[in-house]
């Protein structure tokens, strides 16, 4: 199947110089799109131009663009292979008399360091984390890229998973006109670091976690998924769920509010009956902070239901208080 390329042709007319926009059909096995395109490949040239069509069978062809190509052909070469092809349609066509035709590249290179340049801006606007702790680095993207020699403008797409530590993906995109006309993937790395809580001591599962069995220190949080605290005050008074070692950053799931209501002691279940509000007795069967759904067996009836701690022995059939009869 023949495809097309537009090339942006000078032409010279007897009467004067004129220029038009000429399309291009390549043959069906031409390369078309390598770096290496031969006027040889070419099957015809034709314009959608009244004016052009009327002046092509006493045209000189100066110089041509080929995006993305630069190459310098022989003269007698072209005559053979590409403007032979236009004399058998009836076209007579003559070179401008130069011994070799220069084929240039209408194309417009940018560098990695530019790109990596414009990816670090916008990581550095994106980004969570405060901007001298964190250290990014390029595990690849190109040494150059070649675009069409126009107006463009990039954007910048992060992966859907994307919480900017370690190794994420982007993808850098070329527009033109609106239209989007390359994609460029790149890999980068985000070294992360901040103040965290570290573990001074030793601390027991279930035990009440104090300021004193806290330190704070700069640690690398690139591989570290959960949430860590900066600050004690929002570790300090929270219950252990697990023994954690000296040094340890503390995370959210290492520690939960303490328990007001614990398995096995009694505990009012509060009911609200019309406007009148009713207590019943009941045995926590499991422990319970402020907030906490919990399992509690009714001692008037023997049953077990849930209930939500809402104070210091108490629960309530619902998460607000005051629950219905």
């Amino acid at each position: 199947m023949k495809y097309t390329i537009l090339l942006c042709a000078v032409l010279v007319a007897v009467s004067g110089i004129w220029a038009t926009v000429a399309q291009v059909v390549f043959k069906e096995n031409a390369t078309a799109k390598s770096r290496e395109i031969l006027l040889c490949d070419i099957a015809d040239v034709s314009s959608d131009d009244a004016h052009a069509k009327a002046i092509l069978d006493s045209v000189r062809i100066g110089t041509v663009s080929i995006p993305g190509c630069r190459q310098r052909l022989n003269a007698e070469r072209i005559r053979r292979y590409f403007l032979d092809g236009l004399a058998n349609q009836d076209i007579h066509v003559v070179t401008s008399g130069a011994e070799v035709v220069l084929v240039r590249a209408s194309a417009h290179e940018l560098t990695g360091v530019s790109l990596q340049e414009s990816v670090r801006t916008w990581v550095l606007s994106k980004i969570p984390w405060k901007k001298d702790k964190v250290h990014l680095s390029f595990s690849s993207i190109p040494e150059k890229v070649v675009l069409p020699d126009n107006a463009y403008e990039l954007q910048f797409k992060e992966n859907a998973q994307c919480d900017w530590k370690g190794a994420e993906k982007l993808d850098i995109i070329v527009l033109s006109n609106g239209a989007e006309i390359k994609r460029i993937p790149v890999n980068i790395r985000l070294q992360v670091y901040g103040l965290v809580c570290i573990a001074d001591r030793k601390i027991a599962r279930n035990t009440v976690i104090f300021s004193s069995d806290l330190r704070v220190e700069e640690r690398d949080l690139t591989e570290i998924r959960d949430n860590t605290f900066a600050n004690p005050s929002l570790v300090a008074g929270k219950r252990a769920t697990r023994t954690i070692v000296p040094g340890k950053v503390i995370n959210d799931k290492m520690i939960e509010e303490q328990p007001v209501v614990f398995k096995g002691n009694k505990v009012k279940i509060l009911y609200t009956v019309n406007t009148a509000s009713i207590s019943v007795d009941g045995e926590a069967r499991e422990d319970g902070s402020i907030g906490e759904e919990i399992r509690v067996r009714n001692l008037v009836n023997r049953k077990i239901i849930k209930a939500f701690v809402c104070g210091e022995g108490e629960v309530t059939l619902t998460r607000t208080g005051g629950g219905e009869s």
